[in-house]
């Protein structure tokens, strides 16, 4: 698994992205932890493909937070996605 991760690393690195402006830090604020919601609306803002997280409070609350358009995964999850391609 190690060489279809260092694919997803060489072709797609990690972004950084600025804070979340507050109002879609509140959107969240009443559905999860004020941390998480923070993270989430940051995530939703840089629309990536794909959130890729260990975190099991995210994965846990997956359903909830891809109603916002965020696509989770497991790091394992992307592994396996990324094998069958």
């Amino acid at each position: 698994m190690l060489p279809a991760l260092k694919t997803l690393m060489t072709n797609a690195p990690p972004e950084i992205v600025a804070d979340p402006h507050i109002e879609a830090v509140k959107k969240w604020a009443d559905k999860l932890q004020a941390d998480d919601a923070a993270i989430i609306a940051a995530a939703i803002t840089a629309e990536p493909y794909y959130f890729i997280t260990g975190d099991s409070d995210f994965l846990r609350t997956r359903a909830l937070i891809e109603q916002g358009g965020l696509r989770i995964m497991s790091p394992v999850e992307i592994i396996i996605l990324l094998k069958s391609q």
